[in-house]
């Protein structure tokens, strides 16, 4: 994994979750439709980087010989 990705996936990774205890939401905000389409596209972003690794990964995950990987 580059220090790039592994960097945006902390990122995204972060911003969720600081999103998800906003003391706005906490206490009921209703979100506006450009916040909600901000934290999907920030959602998606993650998901893809996500994906991504996993696929320049697949073979050192299918490989038996590399033993118990905890997935």
């Amino acid at each position: 994994m580059t220090k790039n990705r592994m960097a945006c996936f902390i990122l995204c990774g972060s911003l969720l979750w600081g999103i998800s205890f906003h003391p706005g939401h906490v206490h009921g905000a209703v979100l506006t439709d450009a916040e909600k389409c901000e934290i999907a596209f920030e959602a998606t972003e993650l998901f893809r980087a996500a994906r991504t690794i996993i696929a320049t990964n697949q073979k050192l995950i299918n490989d038996p010989a590399k033993g118990d990987k905890s997935v």
